[in-house]
């Protein structure tokens, strides 16, 4: 029996193992990395600047533009300050379109010197540059968690939007929401909010009640930074048909004022009718007070004295 085999053999599948995971790893970065490119290029408006870049948090830049070949080495990639390349990596945008993609790390986006970044085709021997800095590339994730609270007085809905951004940004936005009742859609902005850690709450006054909604959010940078707007983000809802309590019970009164009406109104017109037919007859103790102080109404008496 050959035993010296097995912790050869024991080293080559635990080898293999390693090898596998890190393929795997690499692989589900790299779908990550192009999904998050593909959103990025979505809501880009301007795209006659190239190569199209941004940043989510401030301190790290991506560079990238779409080709029709897979190979990066047809490409140099270079940056001032400093002369500098960057190695490329790739990533499938489909079957036959490529993401080259430069990563940079920690770099300063605040300089007052912005970064003049220039892509050489040497295939086609053409070559491309922009300018760039944090203003204007921004791009912030779209907002993941929206709950939604109706109030009753005024009527309108809260959108609360739990998200984390960088605190140096105020961020504008903006929702679209339509009602399955109607066509109309209708949209409105909320710039330079702040609150950017933890919960933004959003009011929606234009609501009718017992009607479903559908909310779009989305967001961006404002101000100074300015950059793109995020995904949008759906959130369906069916507001409750239930009235206001305040309303009901202004209801109630207003519909008890004219039944106490008509009571008191009955009430008095019976004591009218009654005095009428059934008059009340006159008491003579105030013609005859003797009669009633000294023979106490008796009229015999009276005729026996006389």
């Amino acid at each position: 029996m050959n035993v010296s085999g097995k912790p050869q053999a024991l080293y080559c599948r635990c080898l293999m193992l390693v090898m596998w995971m890190a393929l795997c790893n690499g692989t589900e970065n790299e779908t990550a990395l192009a999904s998050l490119i593909s959103d990025v290029y979505s809501v880009i408006e301007n795209k006659s600047v190239i190569p199209f870049c941004f940043t989510n948090n401030l301190y790290e830049l991506t560079c990238f533009w779409k080709s029709n070949s897979s190979d990066a080495s047809s490409y140099d990639f270079t940056y001032t300050p400093g002369e500098k390349t960057c190695k490329l990596t790739t990533a499938a945008a489909s079957d036959d379109i490529w993401w080259h993609i430069c990563q940079f790390q920690n770099i300063d986006l605040f300089s007052l010197t912005p970064y003049h970044i220039t892509v050489e085709d040497k295939m086609k021997n053409r070559s491309f540059s922009r300018d760039c800095r944090a203003e204007h590339v921004v791009y912030l994730e779209p907002i993941k968690n929206i709950t939604v609270k109706e109030q009753w007085r005024p009527l309108g809905l809260w959108l609360i939007l739990n998200h984390t951004y960088p605190d140096l940004l105020a961020l504008t936005y903006e929702v679209k929401y339509v009602s399955e009742n109607s066509d109309v859609q209708k949209t409105e902005t909320f710039p330079k909010v702040r609150g950017n850690q933890g919960d933004v709450k959003l009011f929606l006054e234009d609501i009718v009640g017992g009607a479903g909604y559908t909310f779009s959010v989305r967001v961006k940078a404002d101000e100074e930074y300015d950059g793109y707007w995020s995904q949008w983000t759906d959130v369906h809802v069916q507001i409750a048909d239930v009235v206001d309590p305040f309303h009901v019970m202004l209801y109630a009164i207003a519909g008890l004022i004219p039944i106490v009406a008509i009571i008191l109104l009955a009430t008095c017109q019976k004591r009218f009718l009654k005095k009428k037919v059934w008059p009340e007859i006159p008491s003579p103790e105030h013609h005859f007070k003797e009669l009633y102080t000294t023979h106490k109404g008796n009229f015999k008496a009276i005729q026996l004295e006389i």
